[in-house]
């Protein structure tokens, strides 16, 4: 038999949750998941390039296990697929 719990944390990998901040919100949502960009180890999920300010930050994309970014670069921010990404959390 399947637990709820099972249910739900499939369901959660299936139709991931989506959140919009504001740029004035970034800095919330950075202390939200412990997310200190001064260490130097969040990179873009799209370019690799670390990103080291909140200003930097186009996208946070939290599975509920591990945190991925990616940068506010033009192109970045158009390469960026939301469900290939969330494919590889």
């Amino acid at each position: 038999m399947t637990s709820i719990n099972t249910v739900y944390r499939d369901l959660r990998k299936t139709i991931p949750v989506l959140t919009f901040a504001r740029k004035r919100e970034v800095k919330d949502y950075l202390k939200l998941y412990n997310i200190d960009l001064a260490t130097g180890e969040y990179r873009c999920k799209i370019c690799g390039e670390i990103i080291k300010e909140e200003n930097d930050v186009g996208i946070l994309i939290n599975d509920g296990n591990s945190i991925s970014l990616v940068c506010n670069k033009k192109s970045c921010m158009e390469r960026a697929n939301f469900l290939k990404i969330y494919e590889t959390l």
